[in-house]
């Protein structure tokens, strides 16, 4: 055995130190403090009005990408400007610049609304709502992306679901973020 160690069997009282616990309690404090000081402030965390960019992937449960945004392209948003879902934002607030995380959001947008399926007479539809199955996106008079899934025809009526197509999917997310921008107050 190295003579520099003693055998705990070799131990006597007088070779233990001991400390108050409230002296030793203070005392990792300020150490600690004083440690991690200078990365607290450089260290940028996510917040709500910061400018952020992340590359990330979008996955179903059975592992099929959905959607991504790469570190050469990657997603640029300002945190609370409601161009992200609610749940996958509030992932994001308290990560800080170059920390990935991985993250399943359940039912991500939603549950279907038996509401937003609709029938539509055939002859008042464009050619190529004409295929059962088919999923089609179309620009609204909001000036967002719908979706429409044709699900039946029948009879010169189309049955139309306007439900977005990931509706009662849970989603699996792998993000980083690559830059925050503060804004100054």
């Amino acid at each position: 055995m190295d003579e520099n160690f003693k055998d705990f069997d070799d131990l006597e009282k007088d070779d233990l130190i001991s400390l108050d616990e409230e002296e030793y309690v203070e005392h990792n404090d300020e150490f600690i403090d004083e440690i991690l000081e200078p990365y607290k402030k450089e260290k940028k965390i996510v917040d709500i009005n910061d400018n952020i960019e992340f590359s990330y992937k979008t996955l179903l449960e059975d592992g099929t990408i959905v959607d991504q945004k790469t570190i050469e392209d990657p997603m640029k948003v300002k945190v609370g400007s409601e161009t992200l879902l609610k749940s996958f934002e509030e992932k994001l607030i308290g990560m800080f610049e170059g920390e990935k995380k991985t993250f399943i959001i359940e039912n991500a947008y939603g549950k279907s609304n038996p509401k937003l399926i609709e029938s539509i007479y055939q002859s008042s539809l464009p050619e190529q709502f004409h295929e059962v199955g088919h999923t089609y996106s179309f620009k609204g008079k909001d000036n967002k992306f719908h979706y429409a899934k044709v699900i039946e025809i029948k009879d010169g009526i189309v049955k139309l679901d306007f439900n977005n197509p990931l509706t009662d999917s849970d989603l699996k997310f792998e993000v980083k973020i690559l830059k925050i921008h503060k804004i100054e107050k």
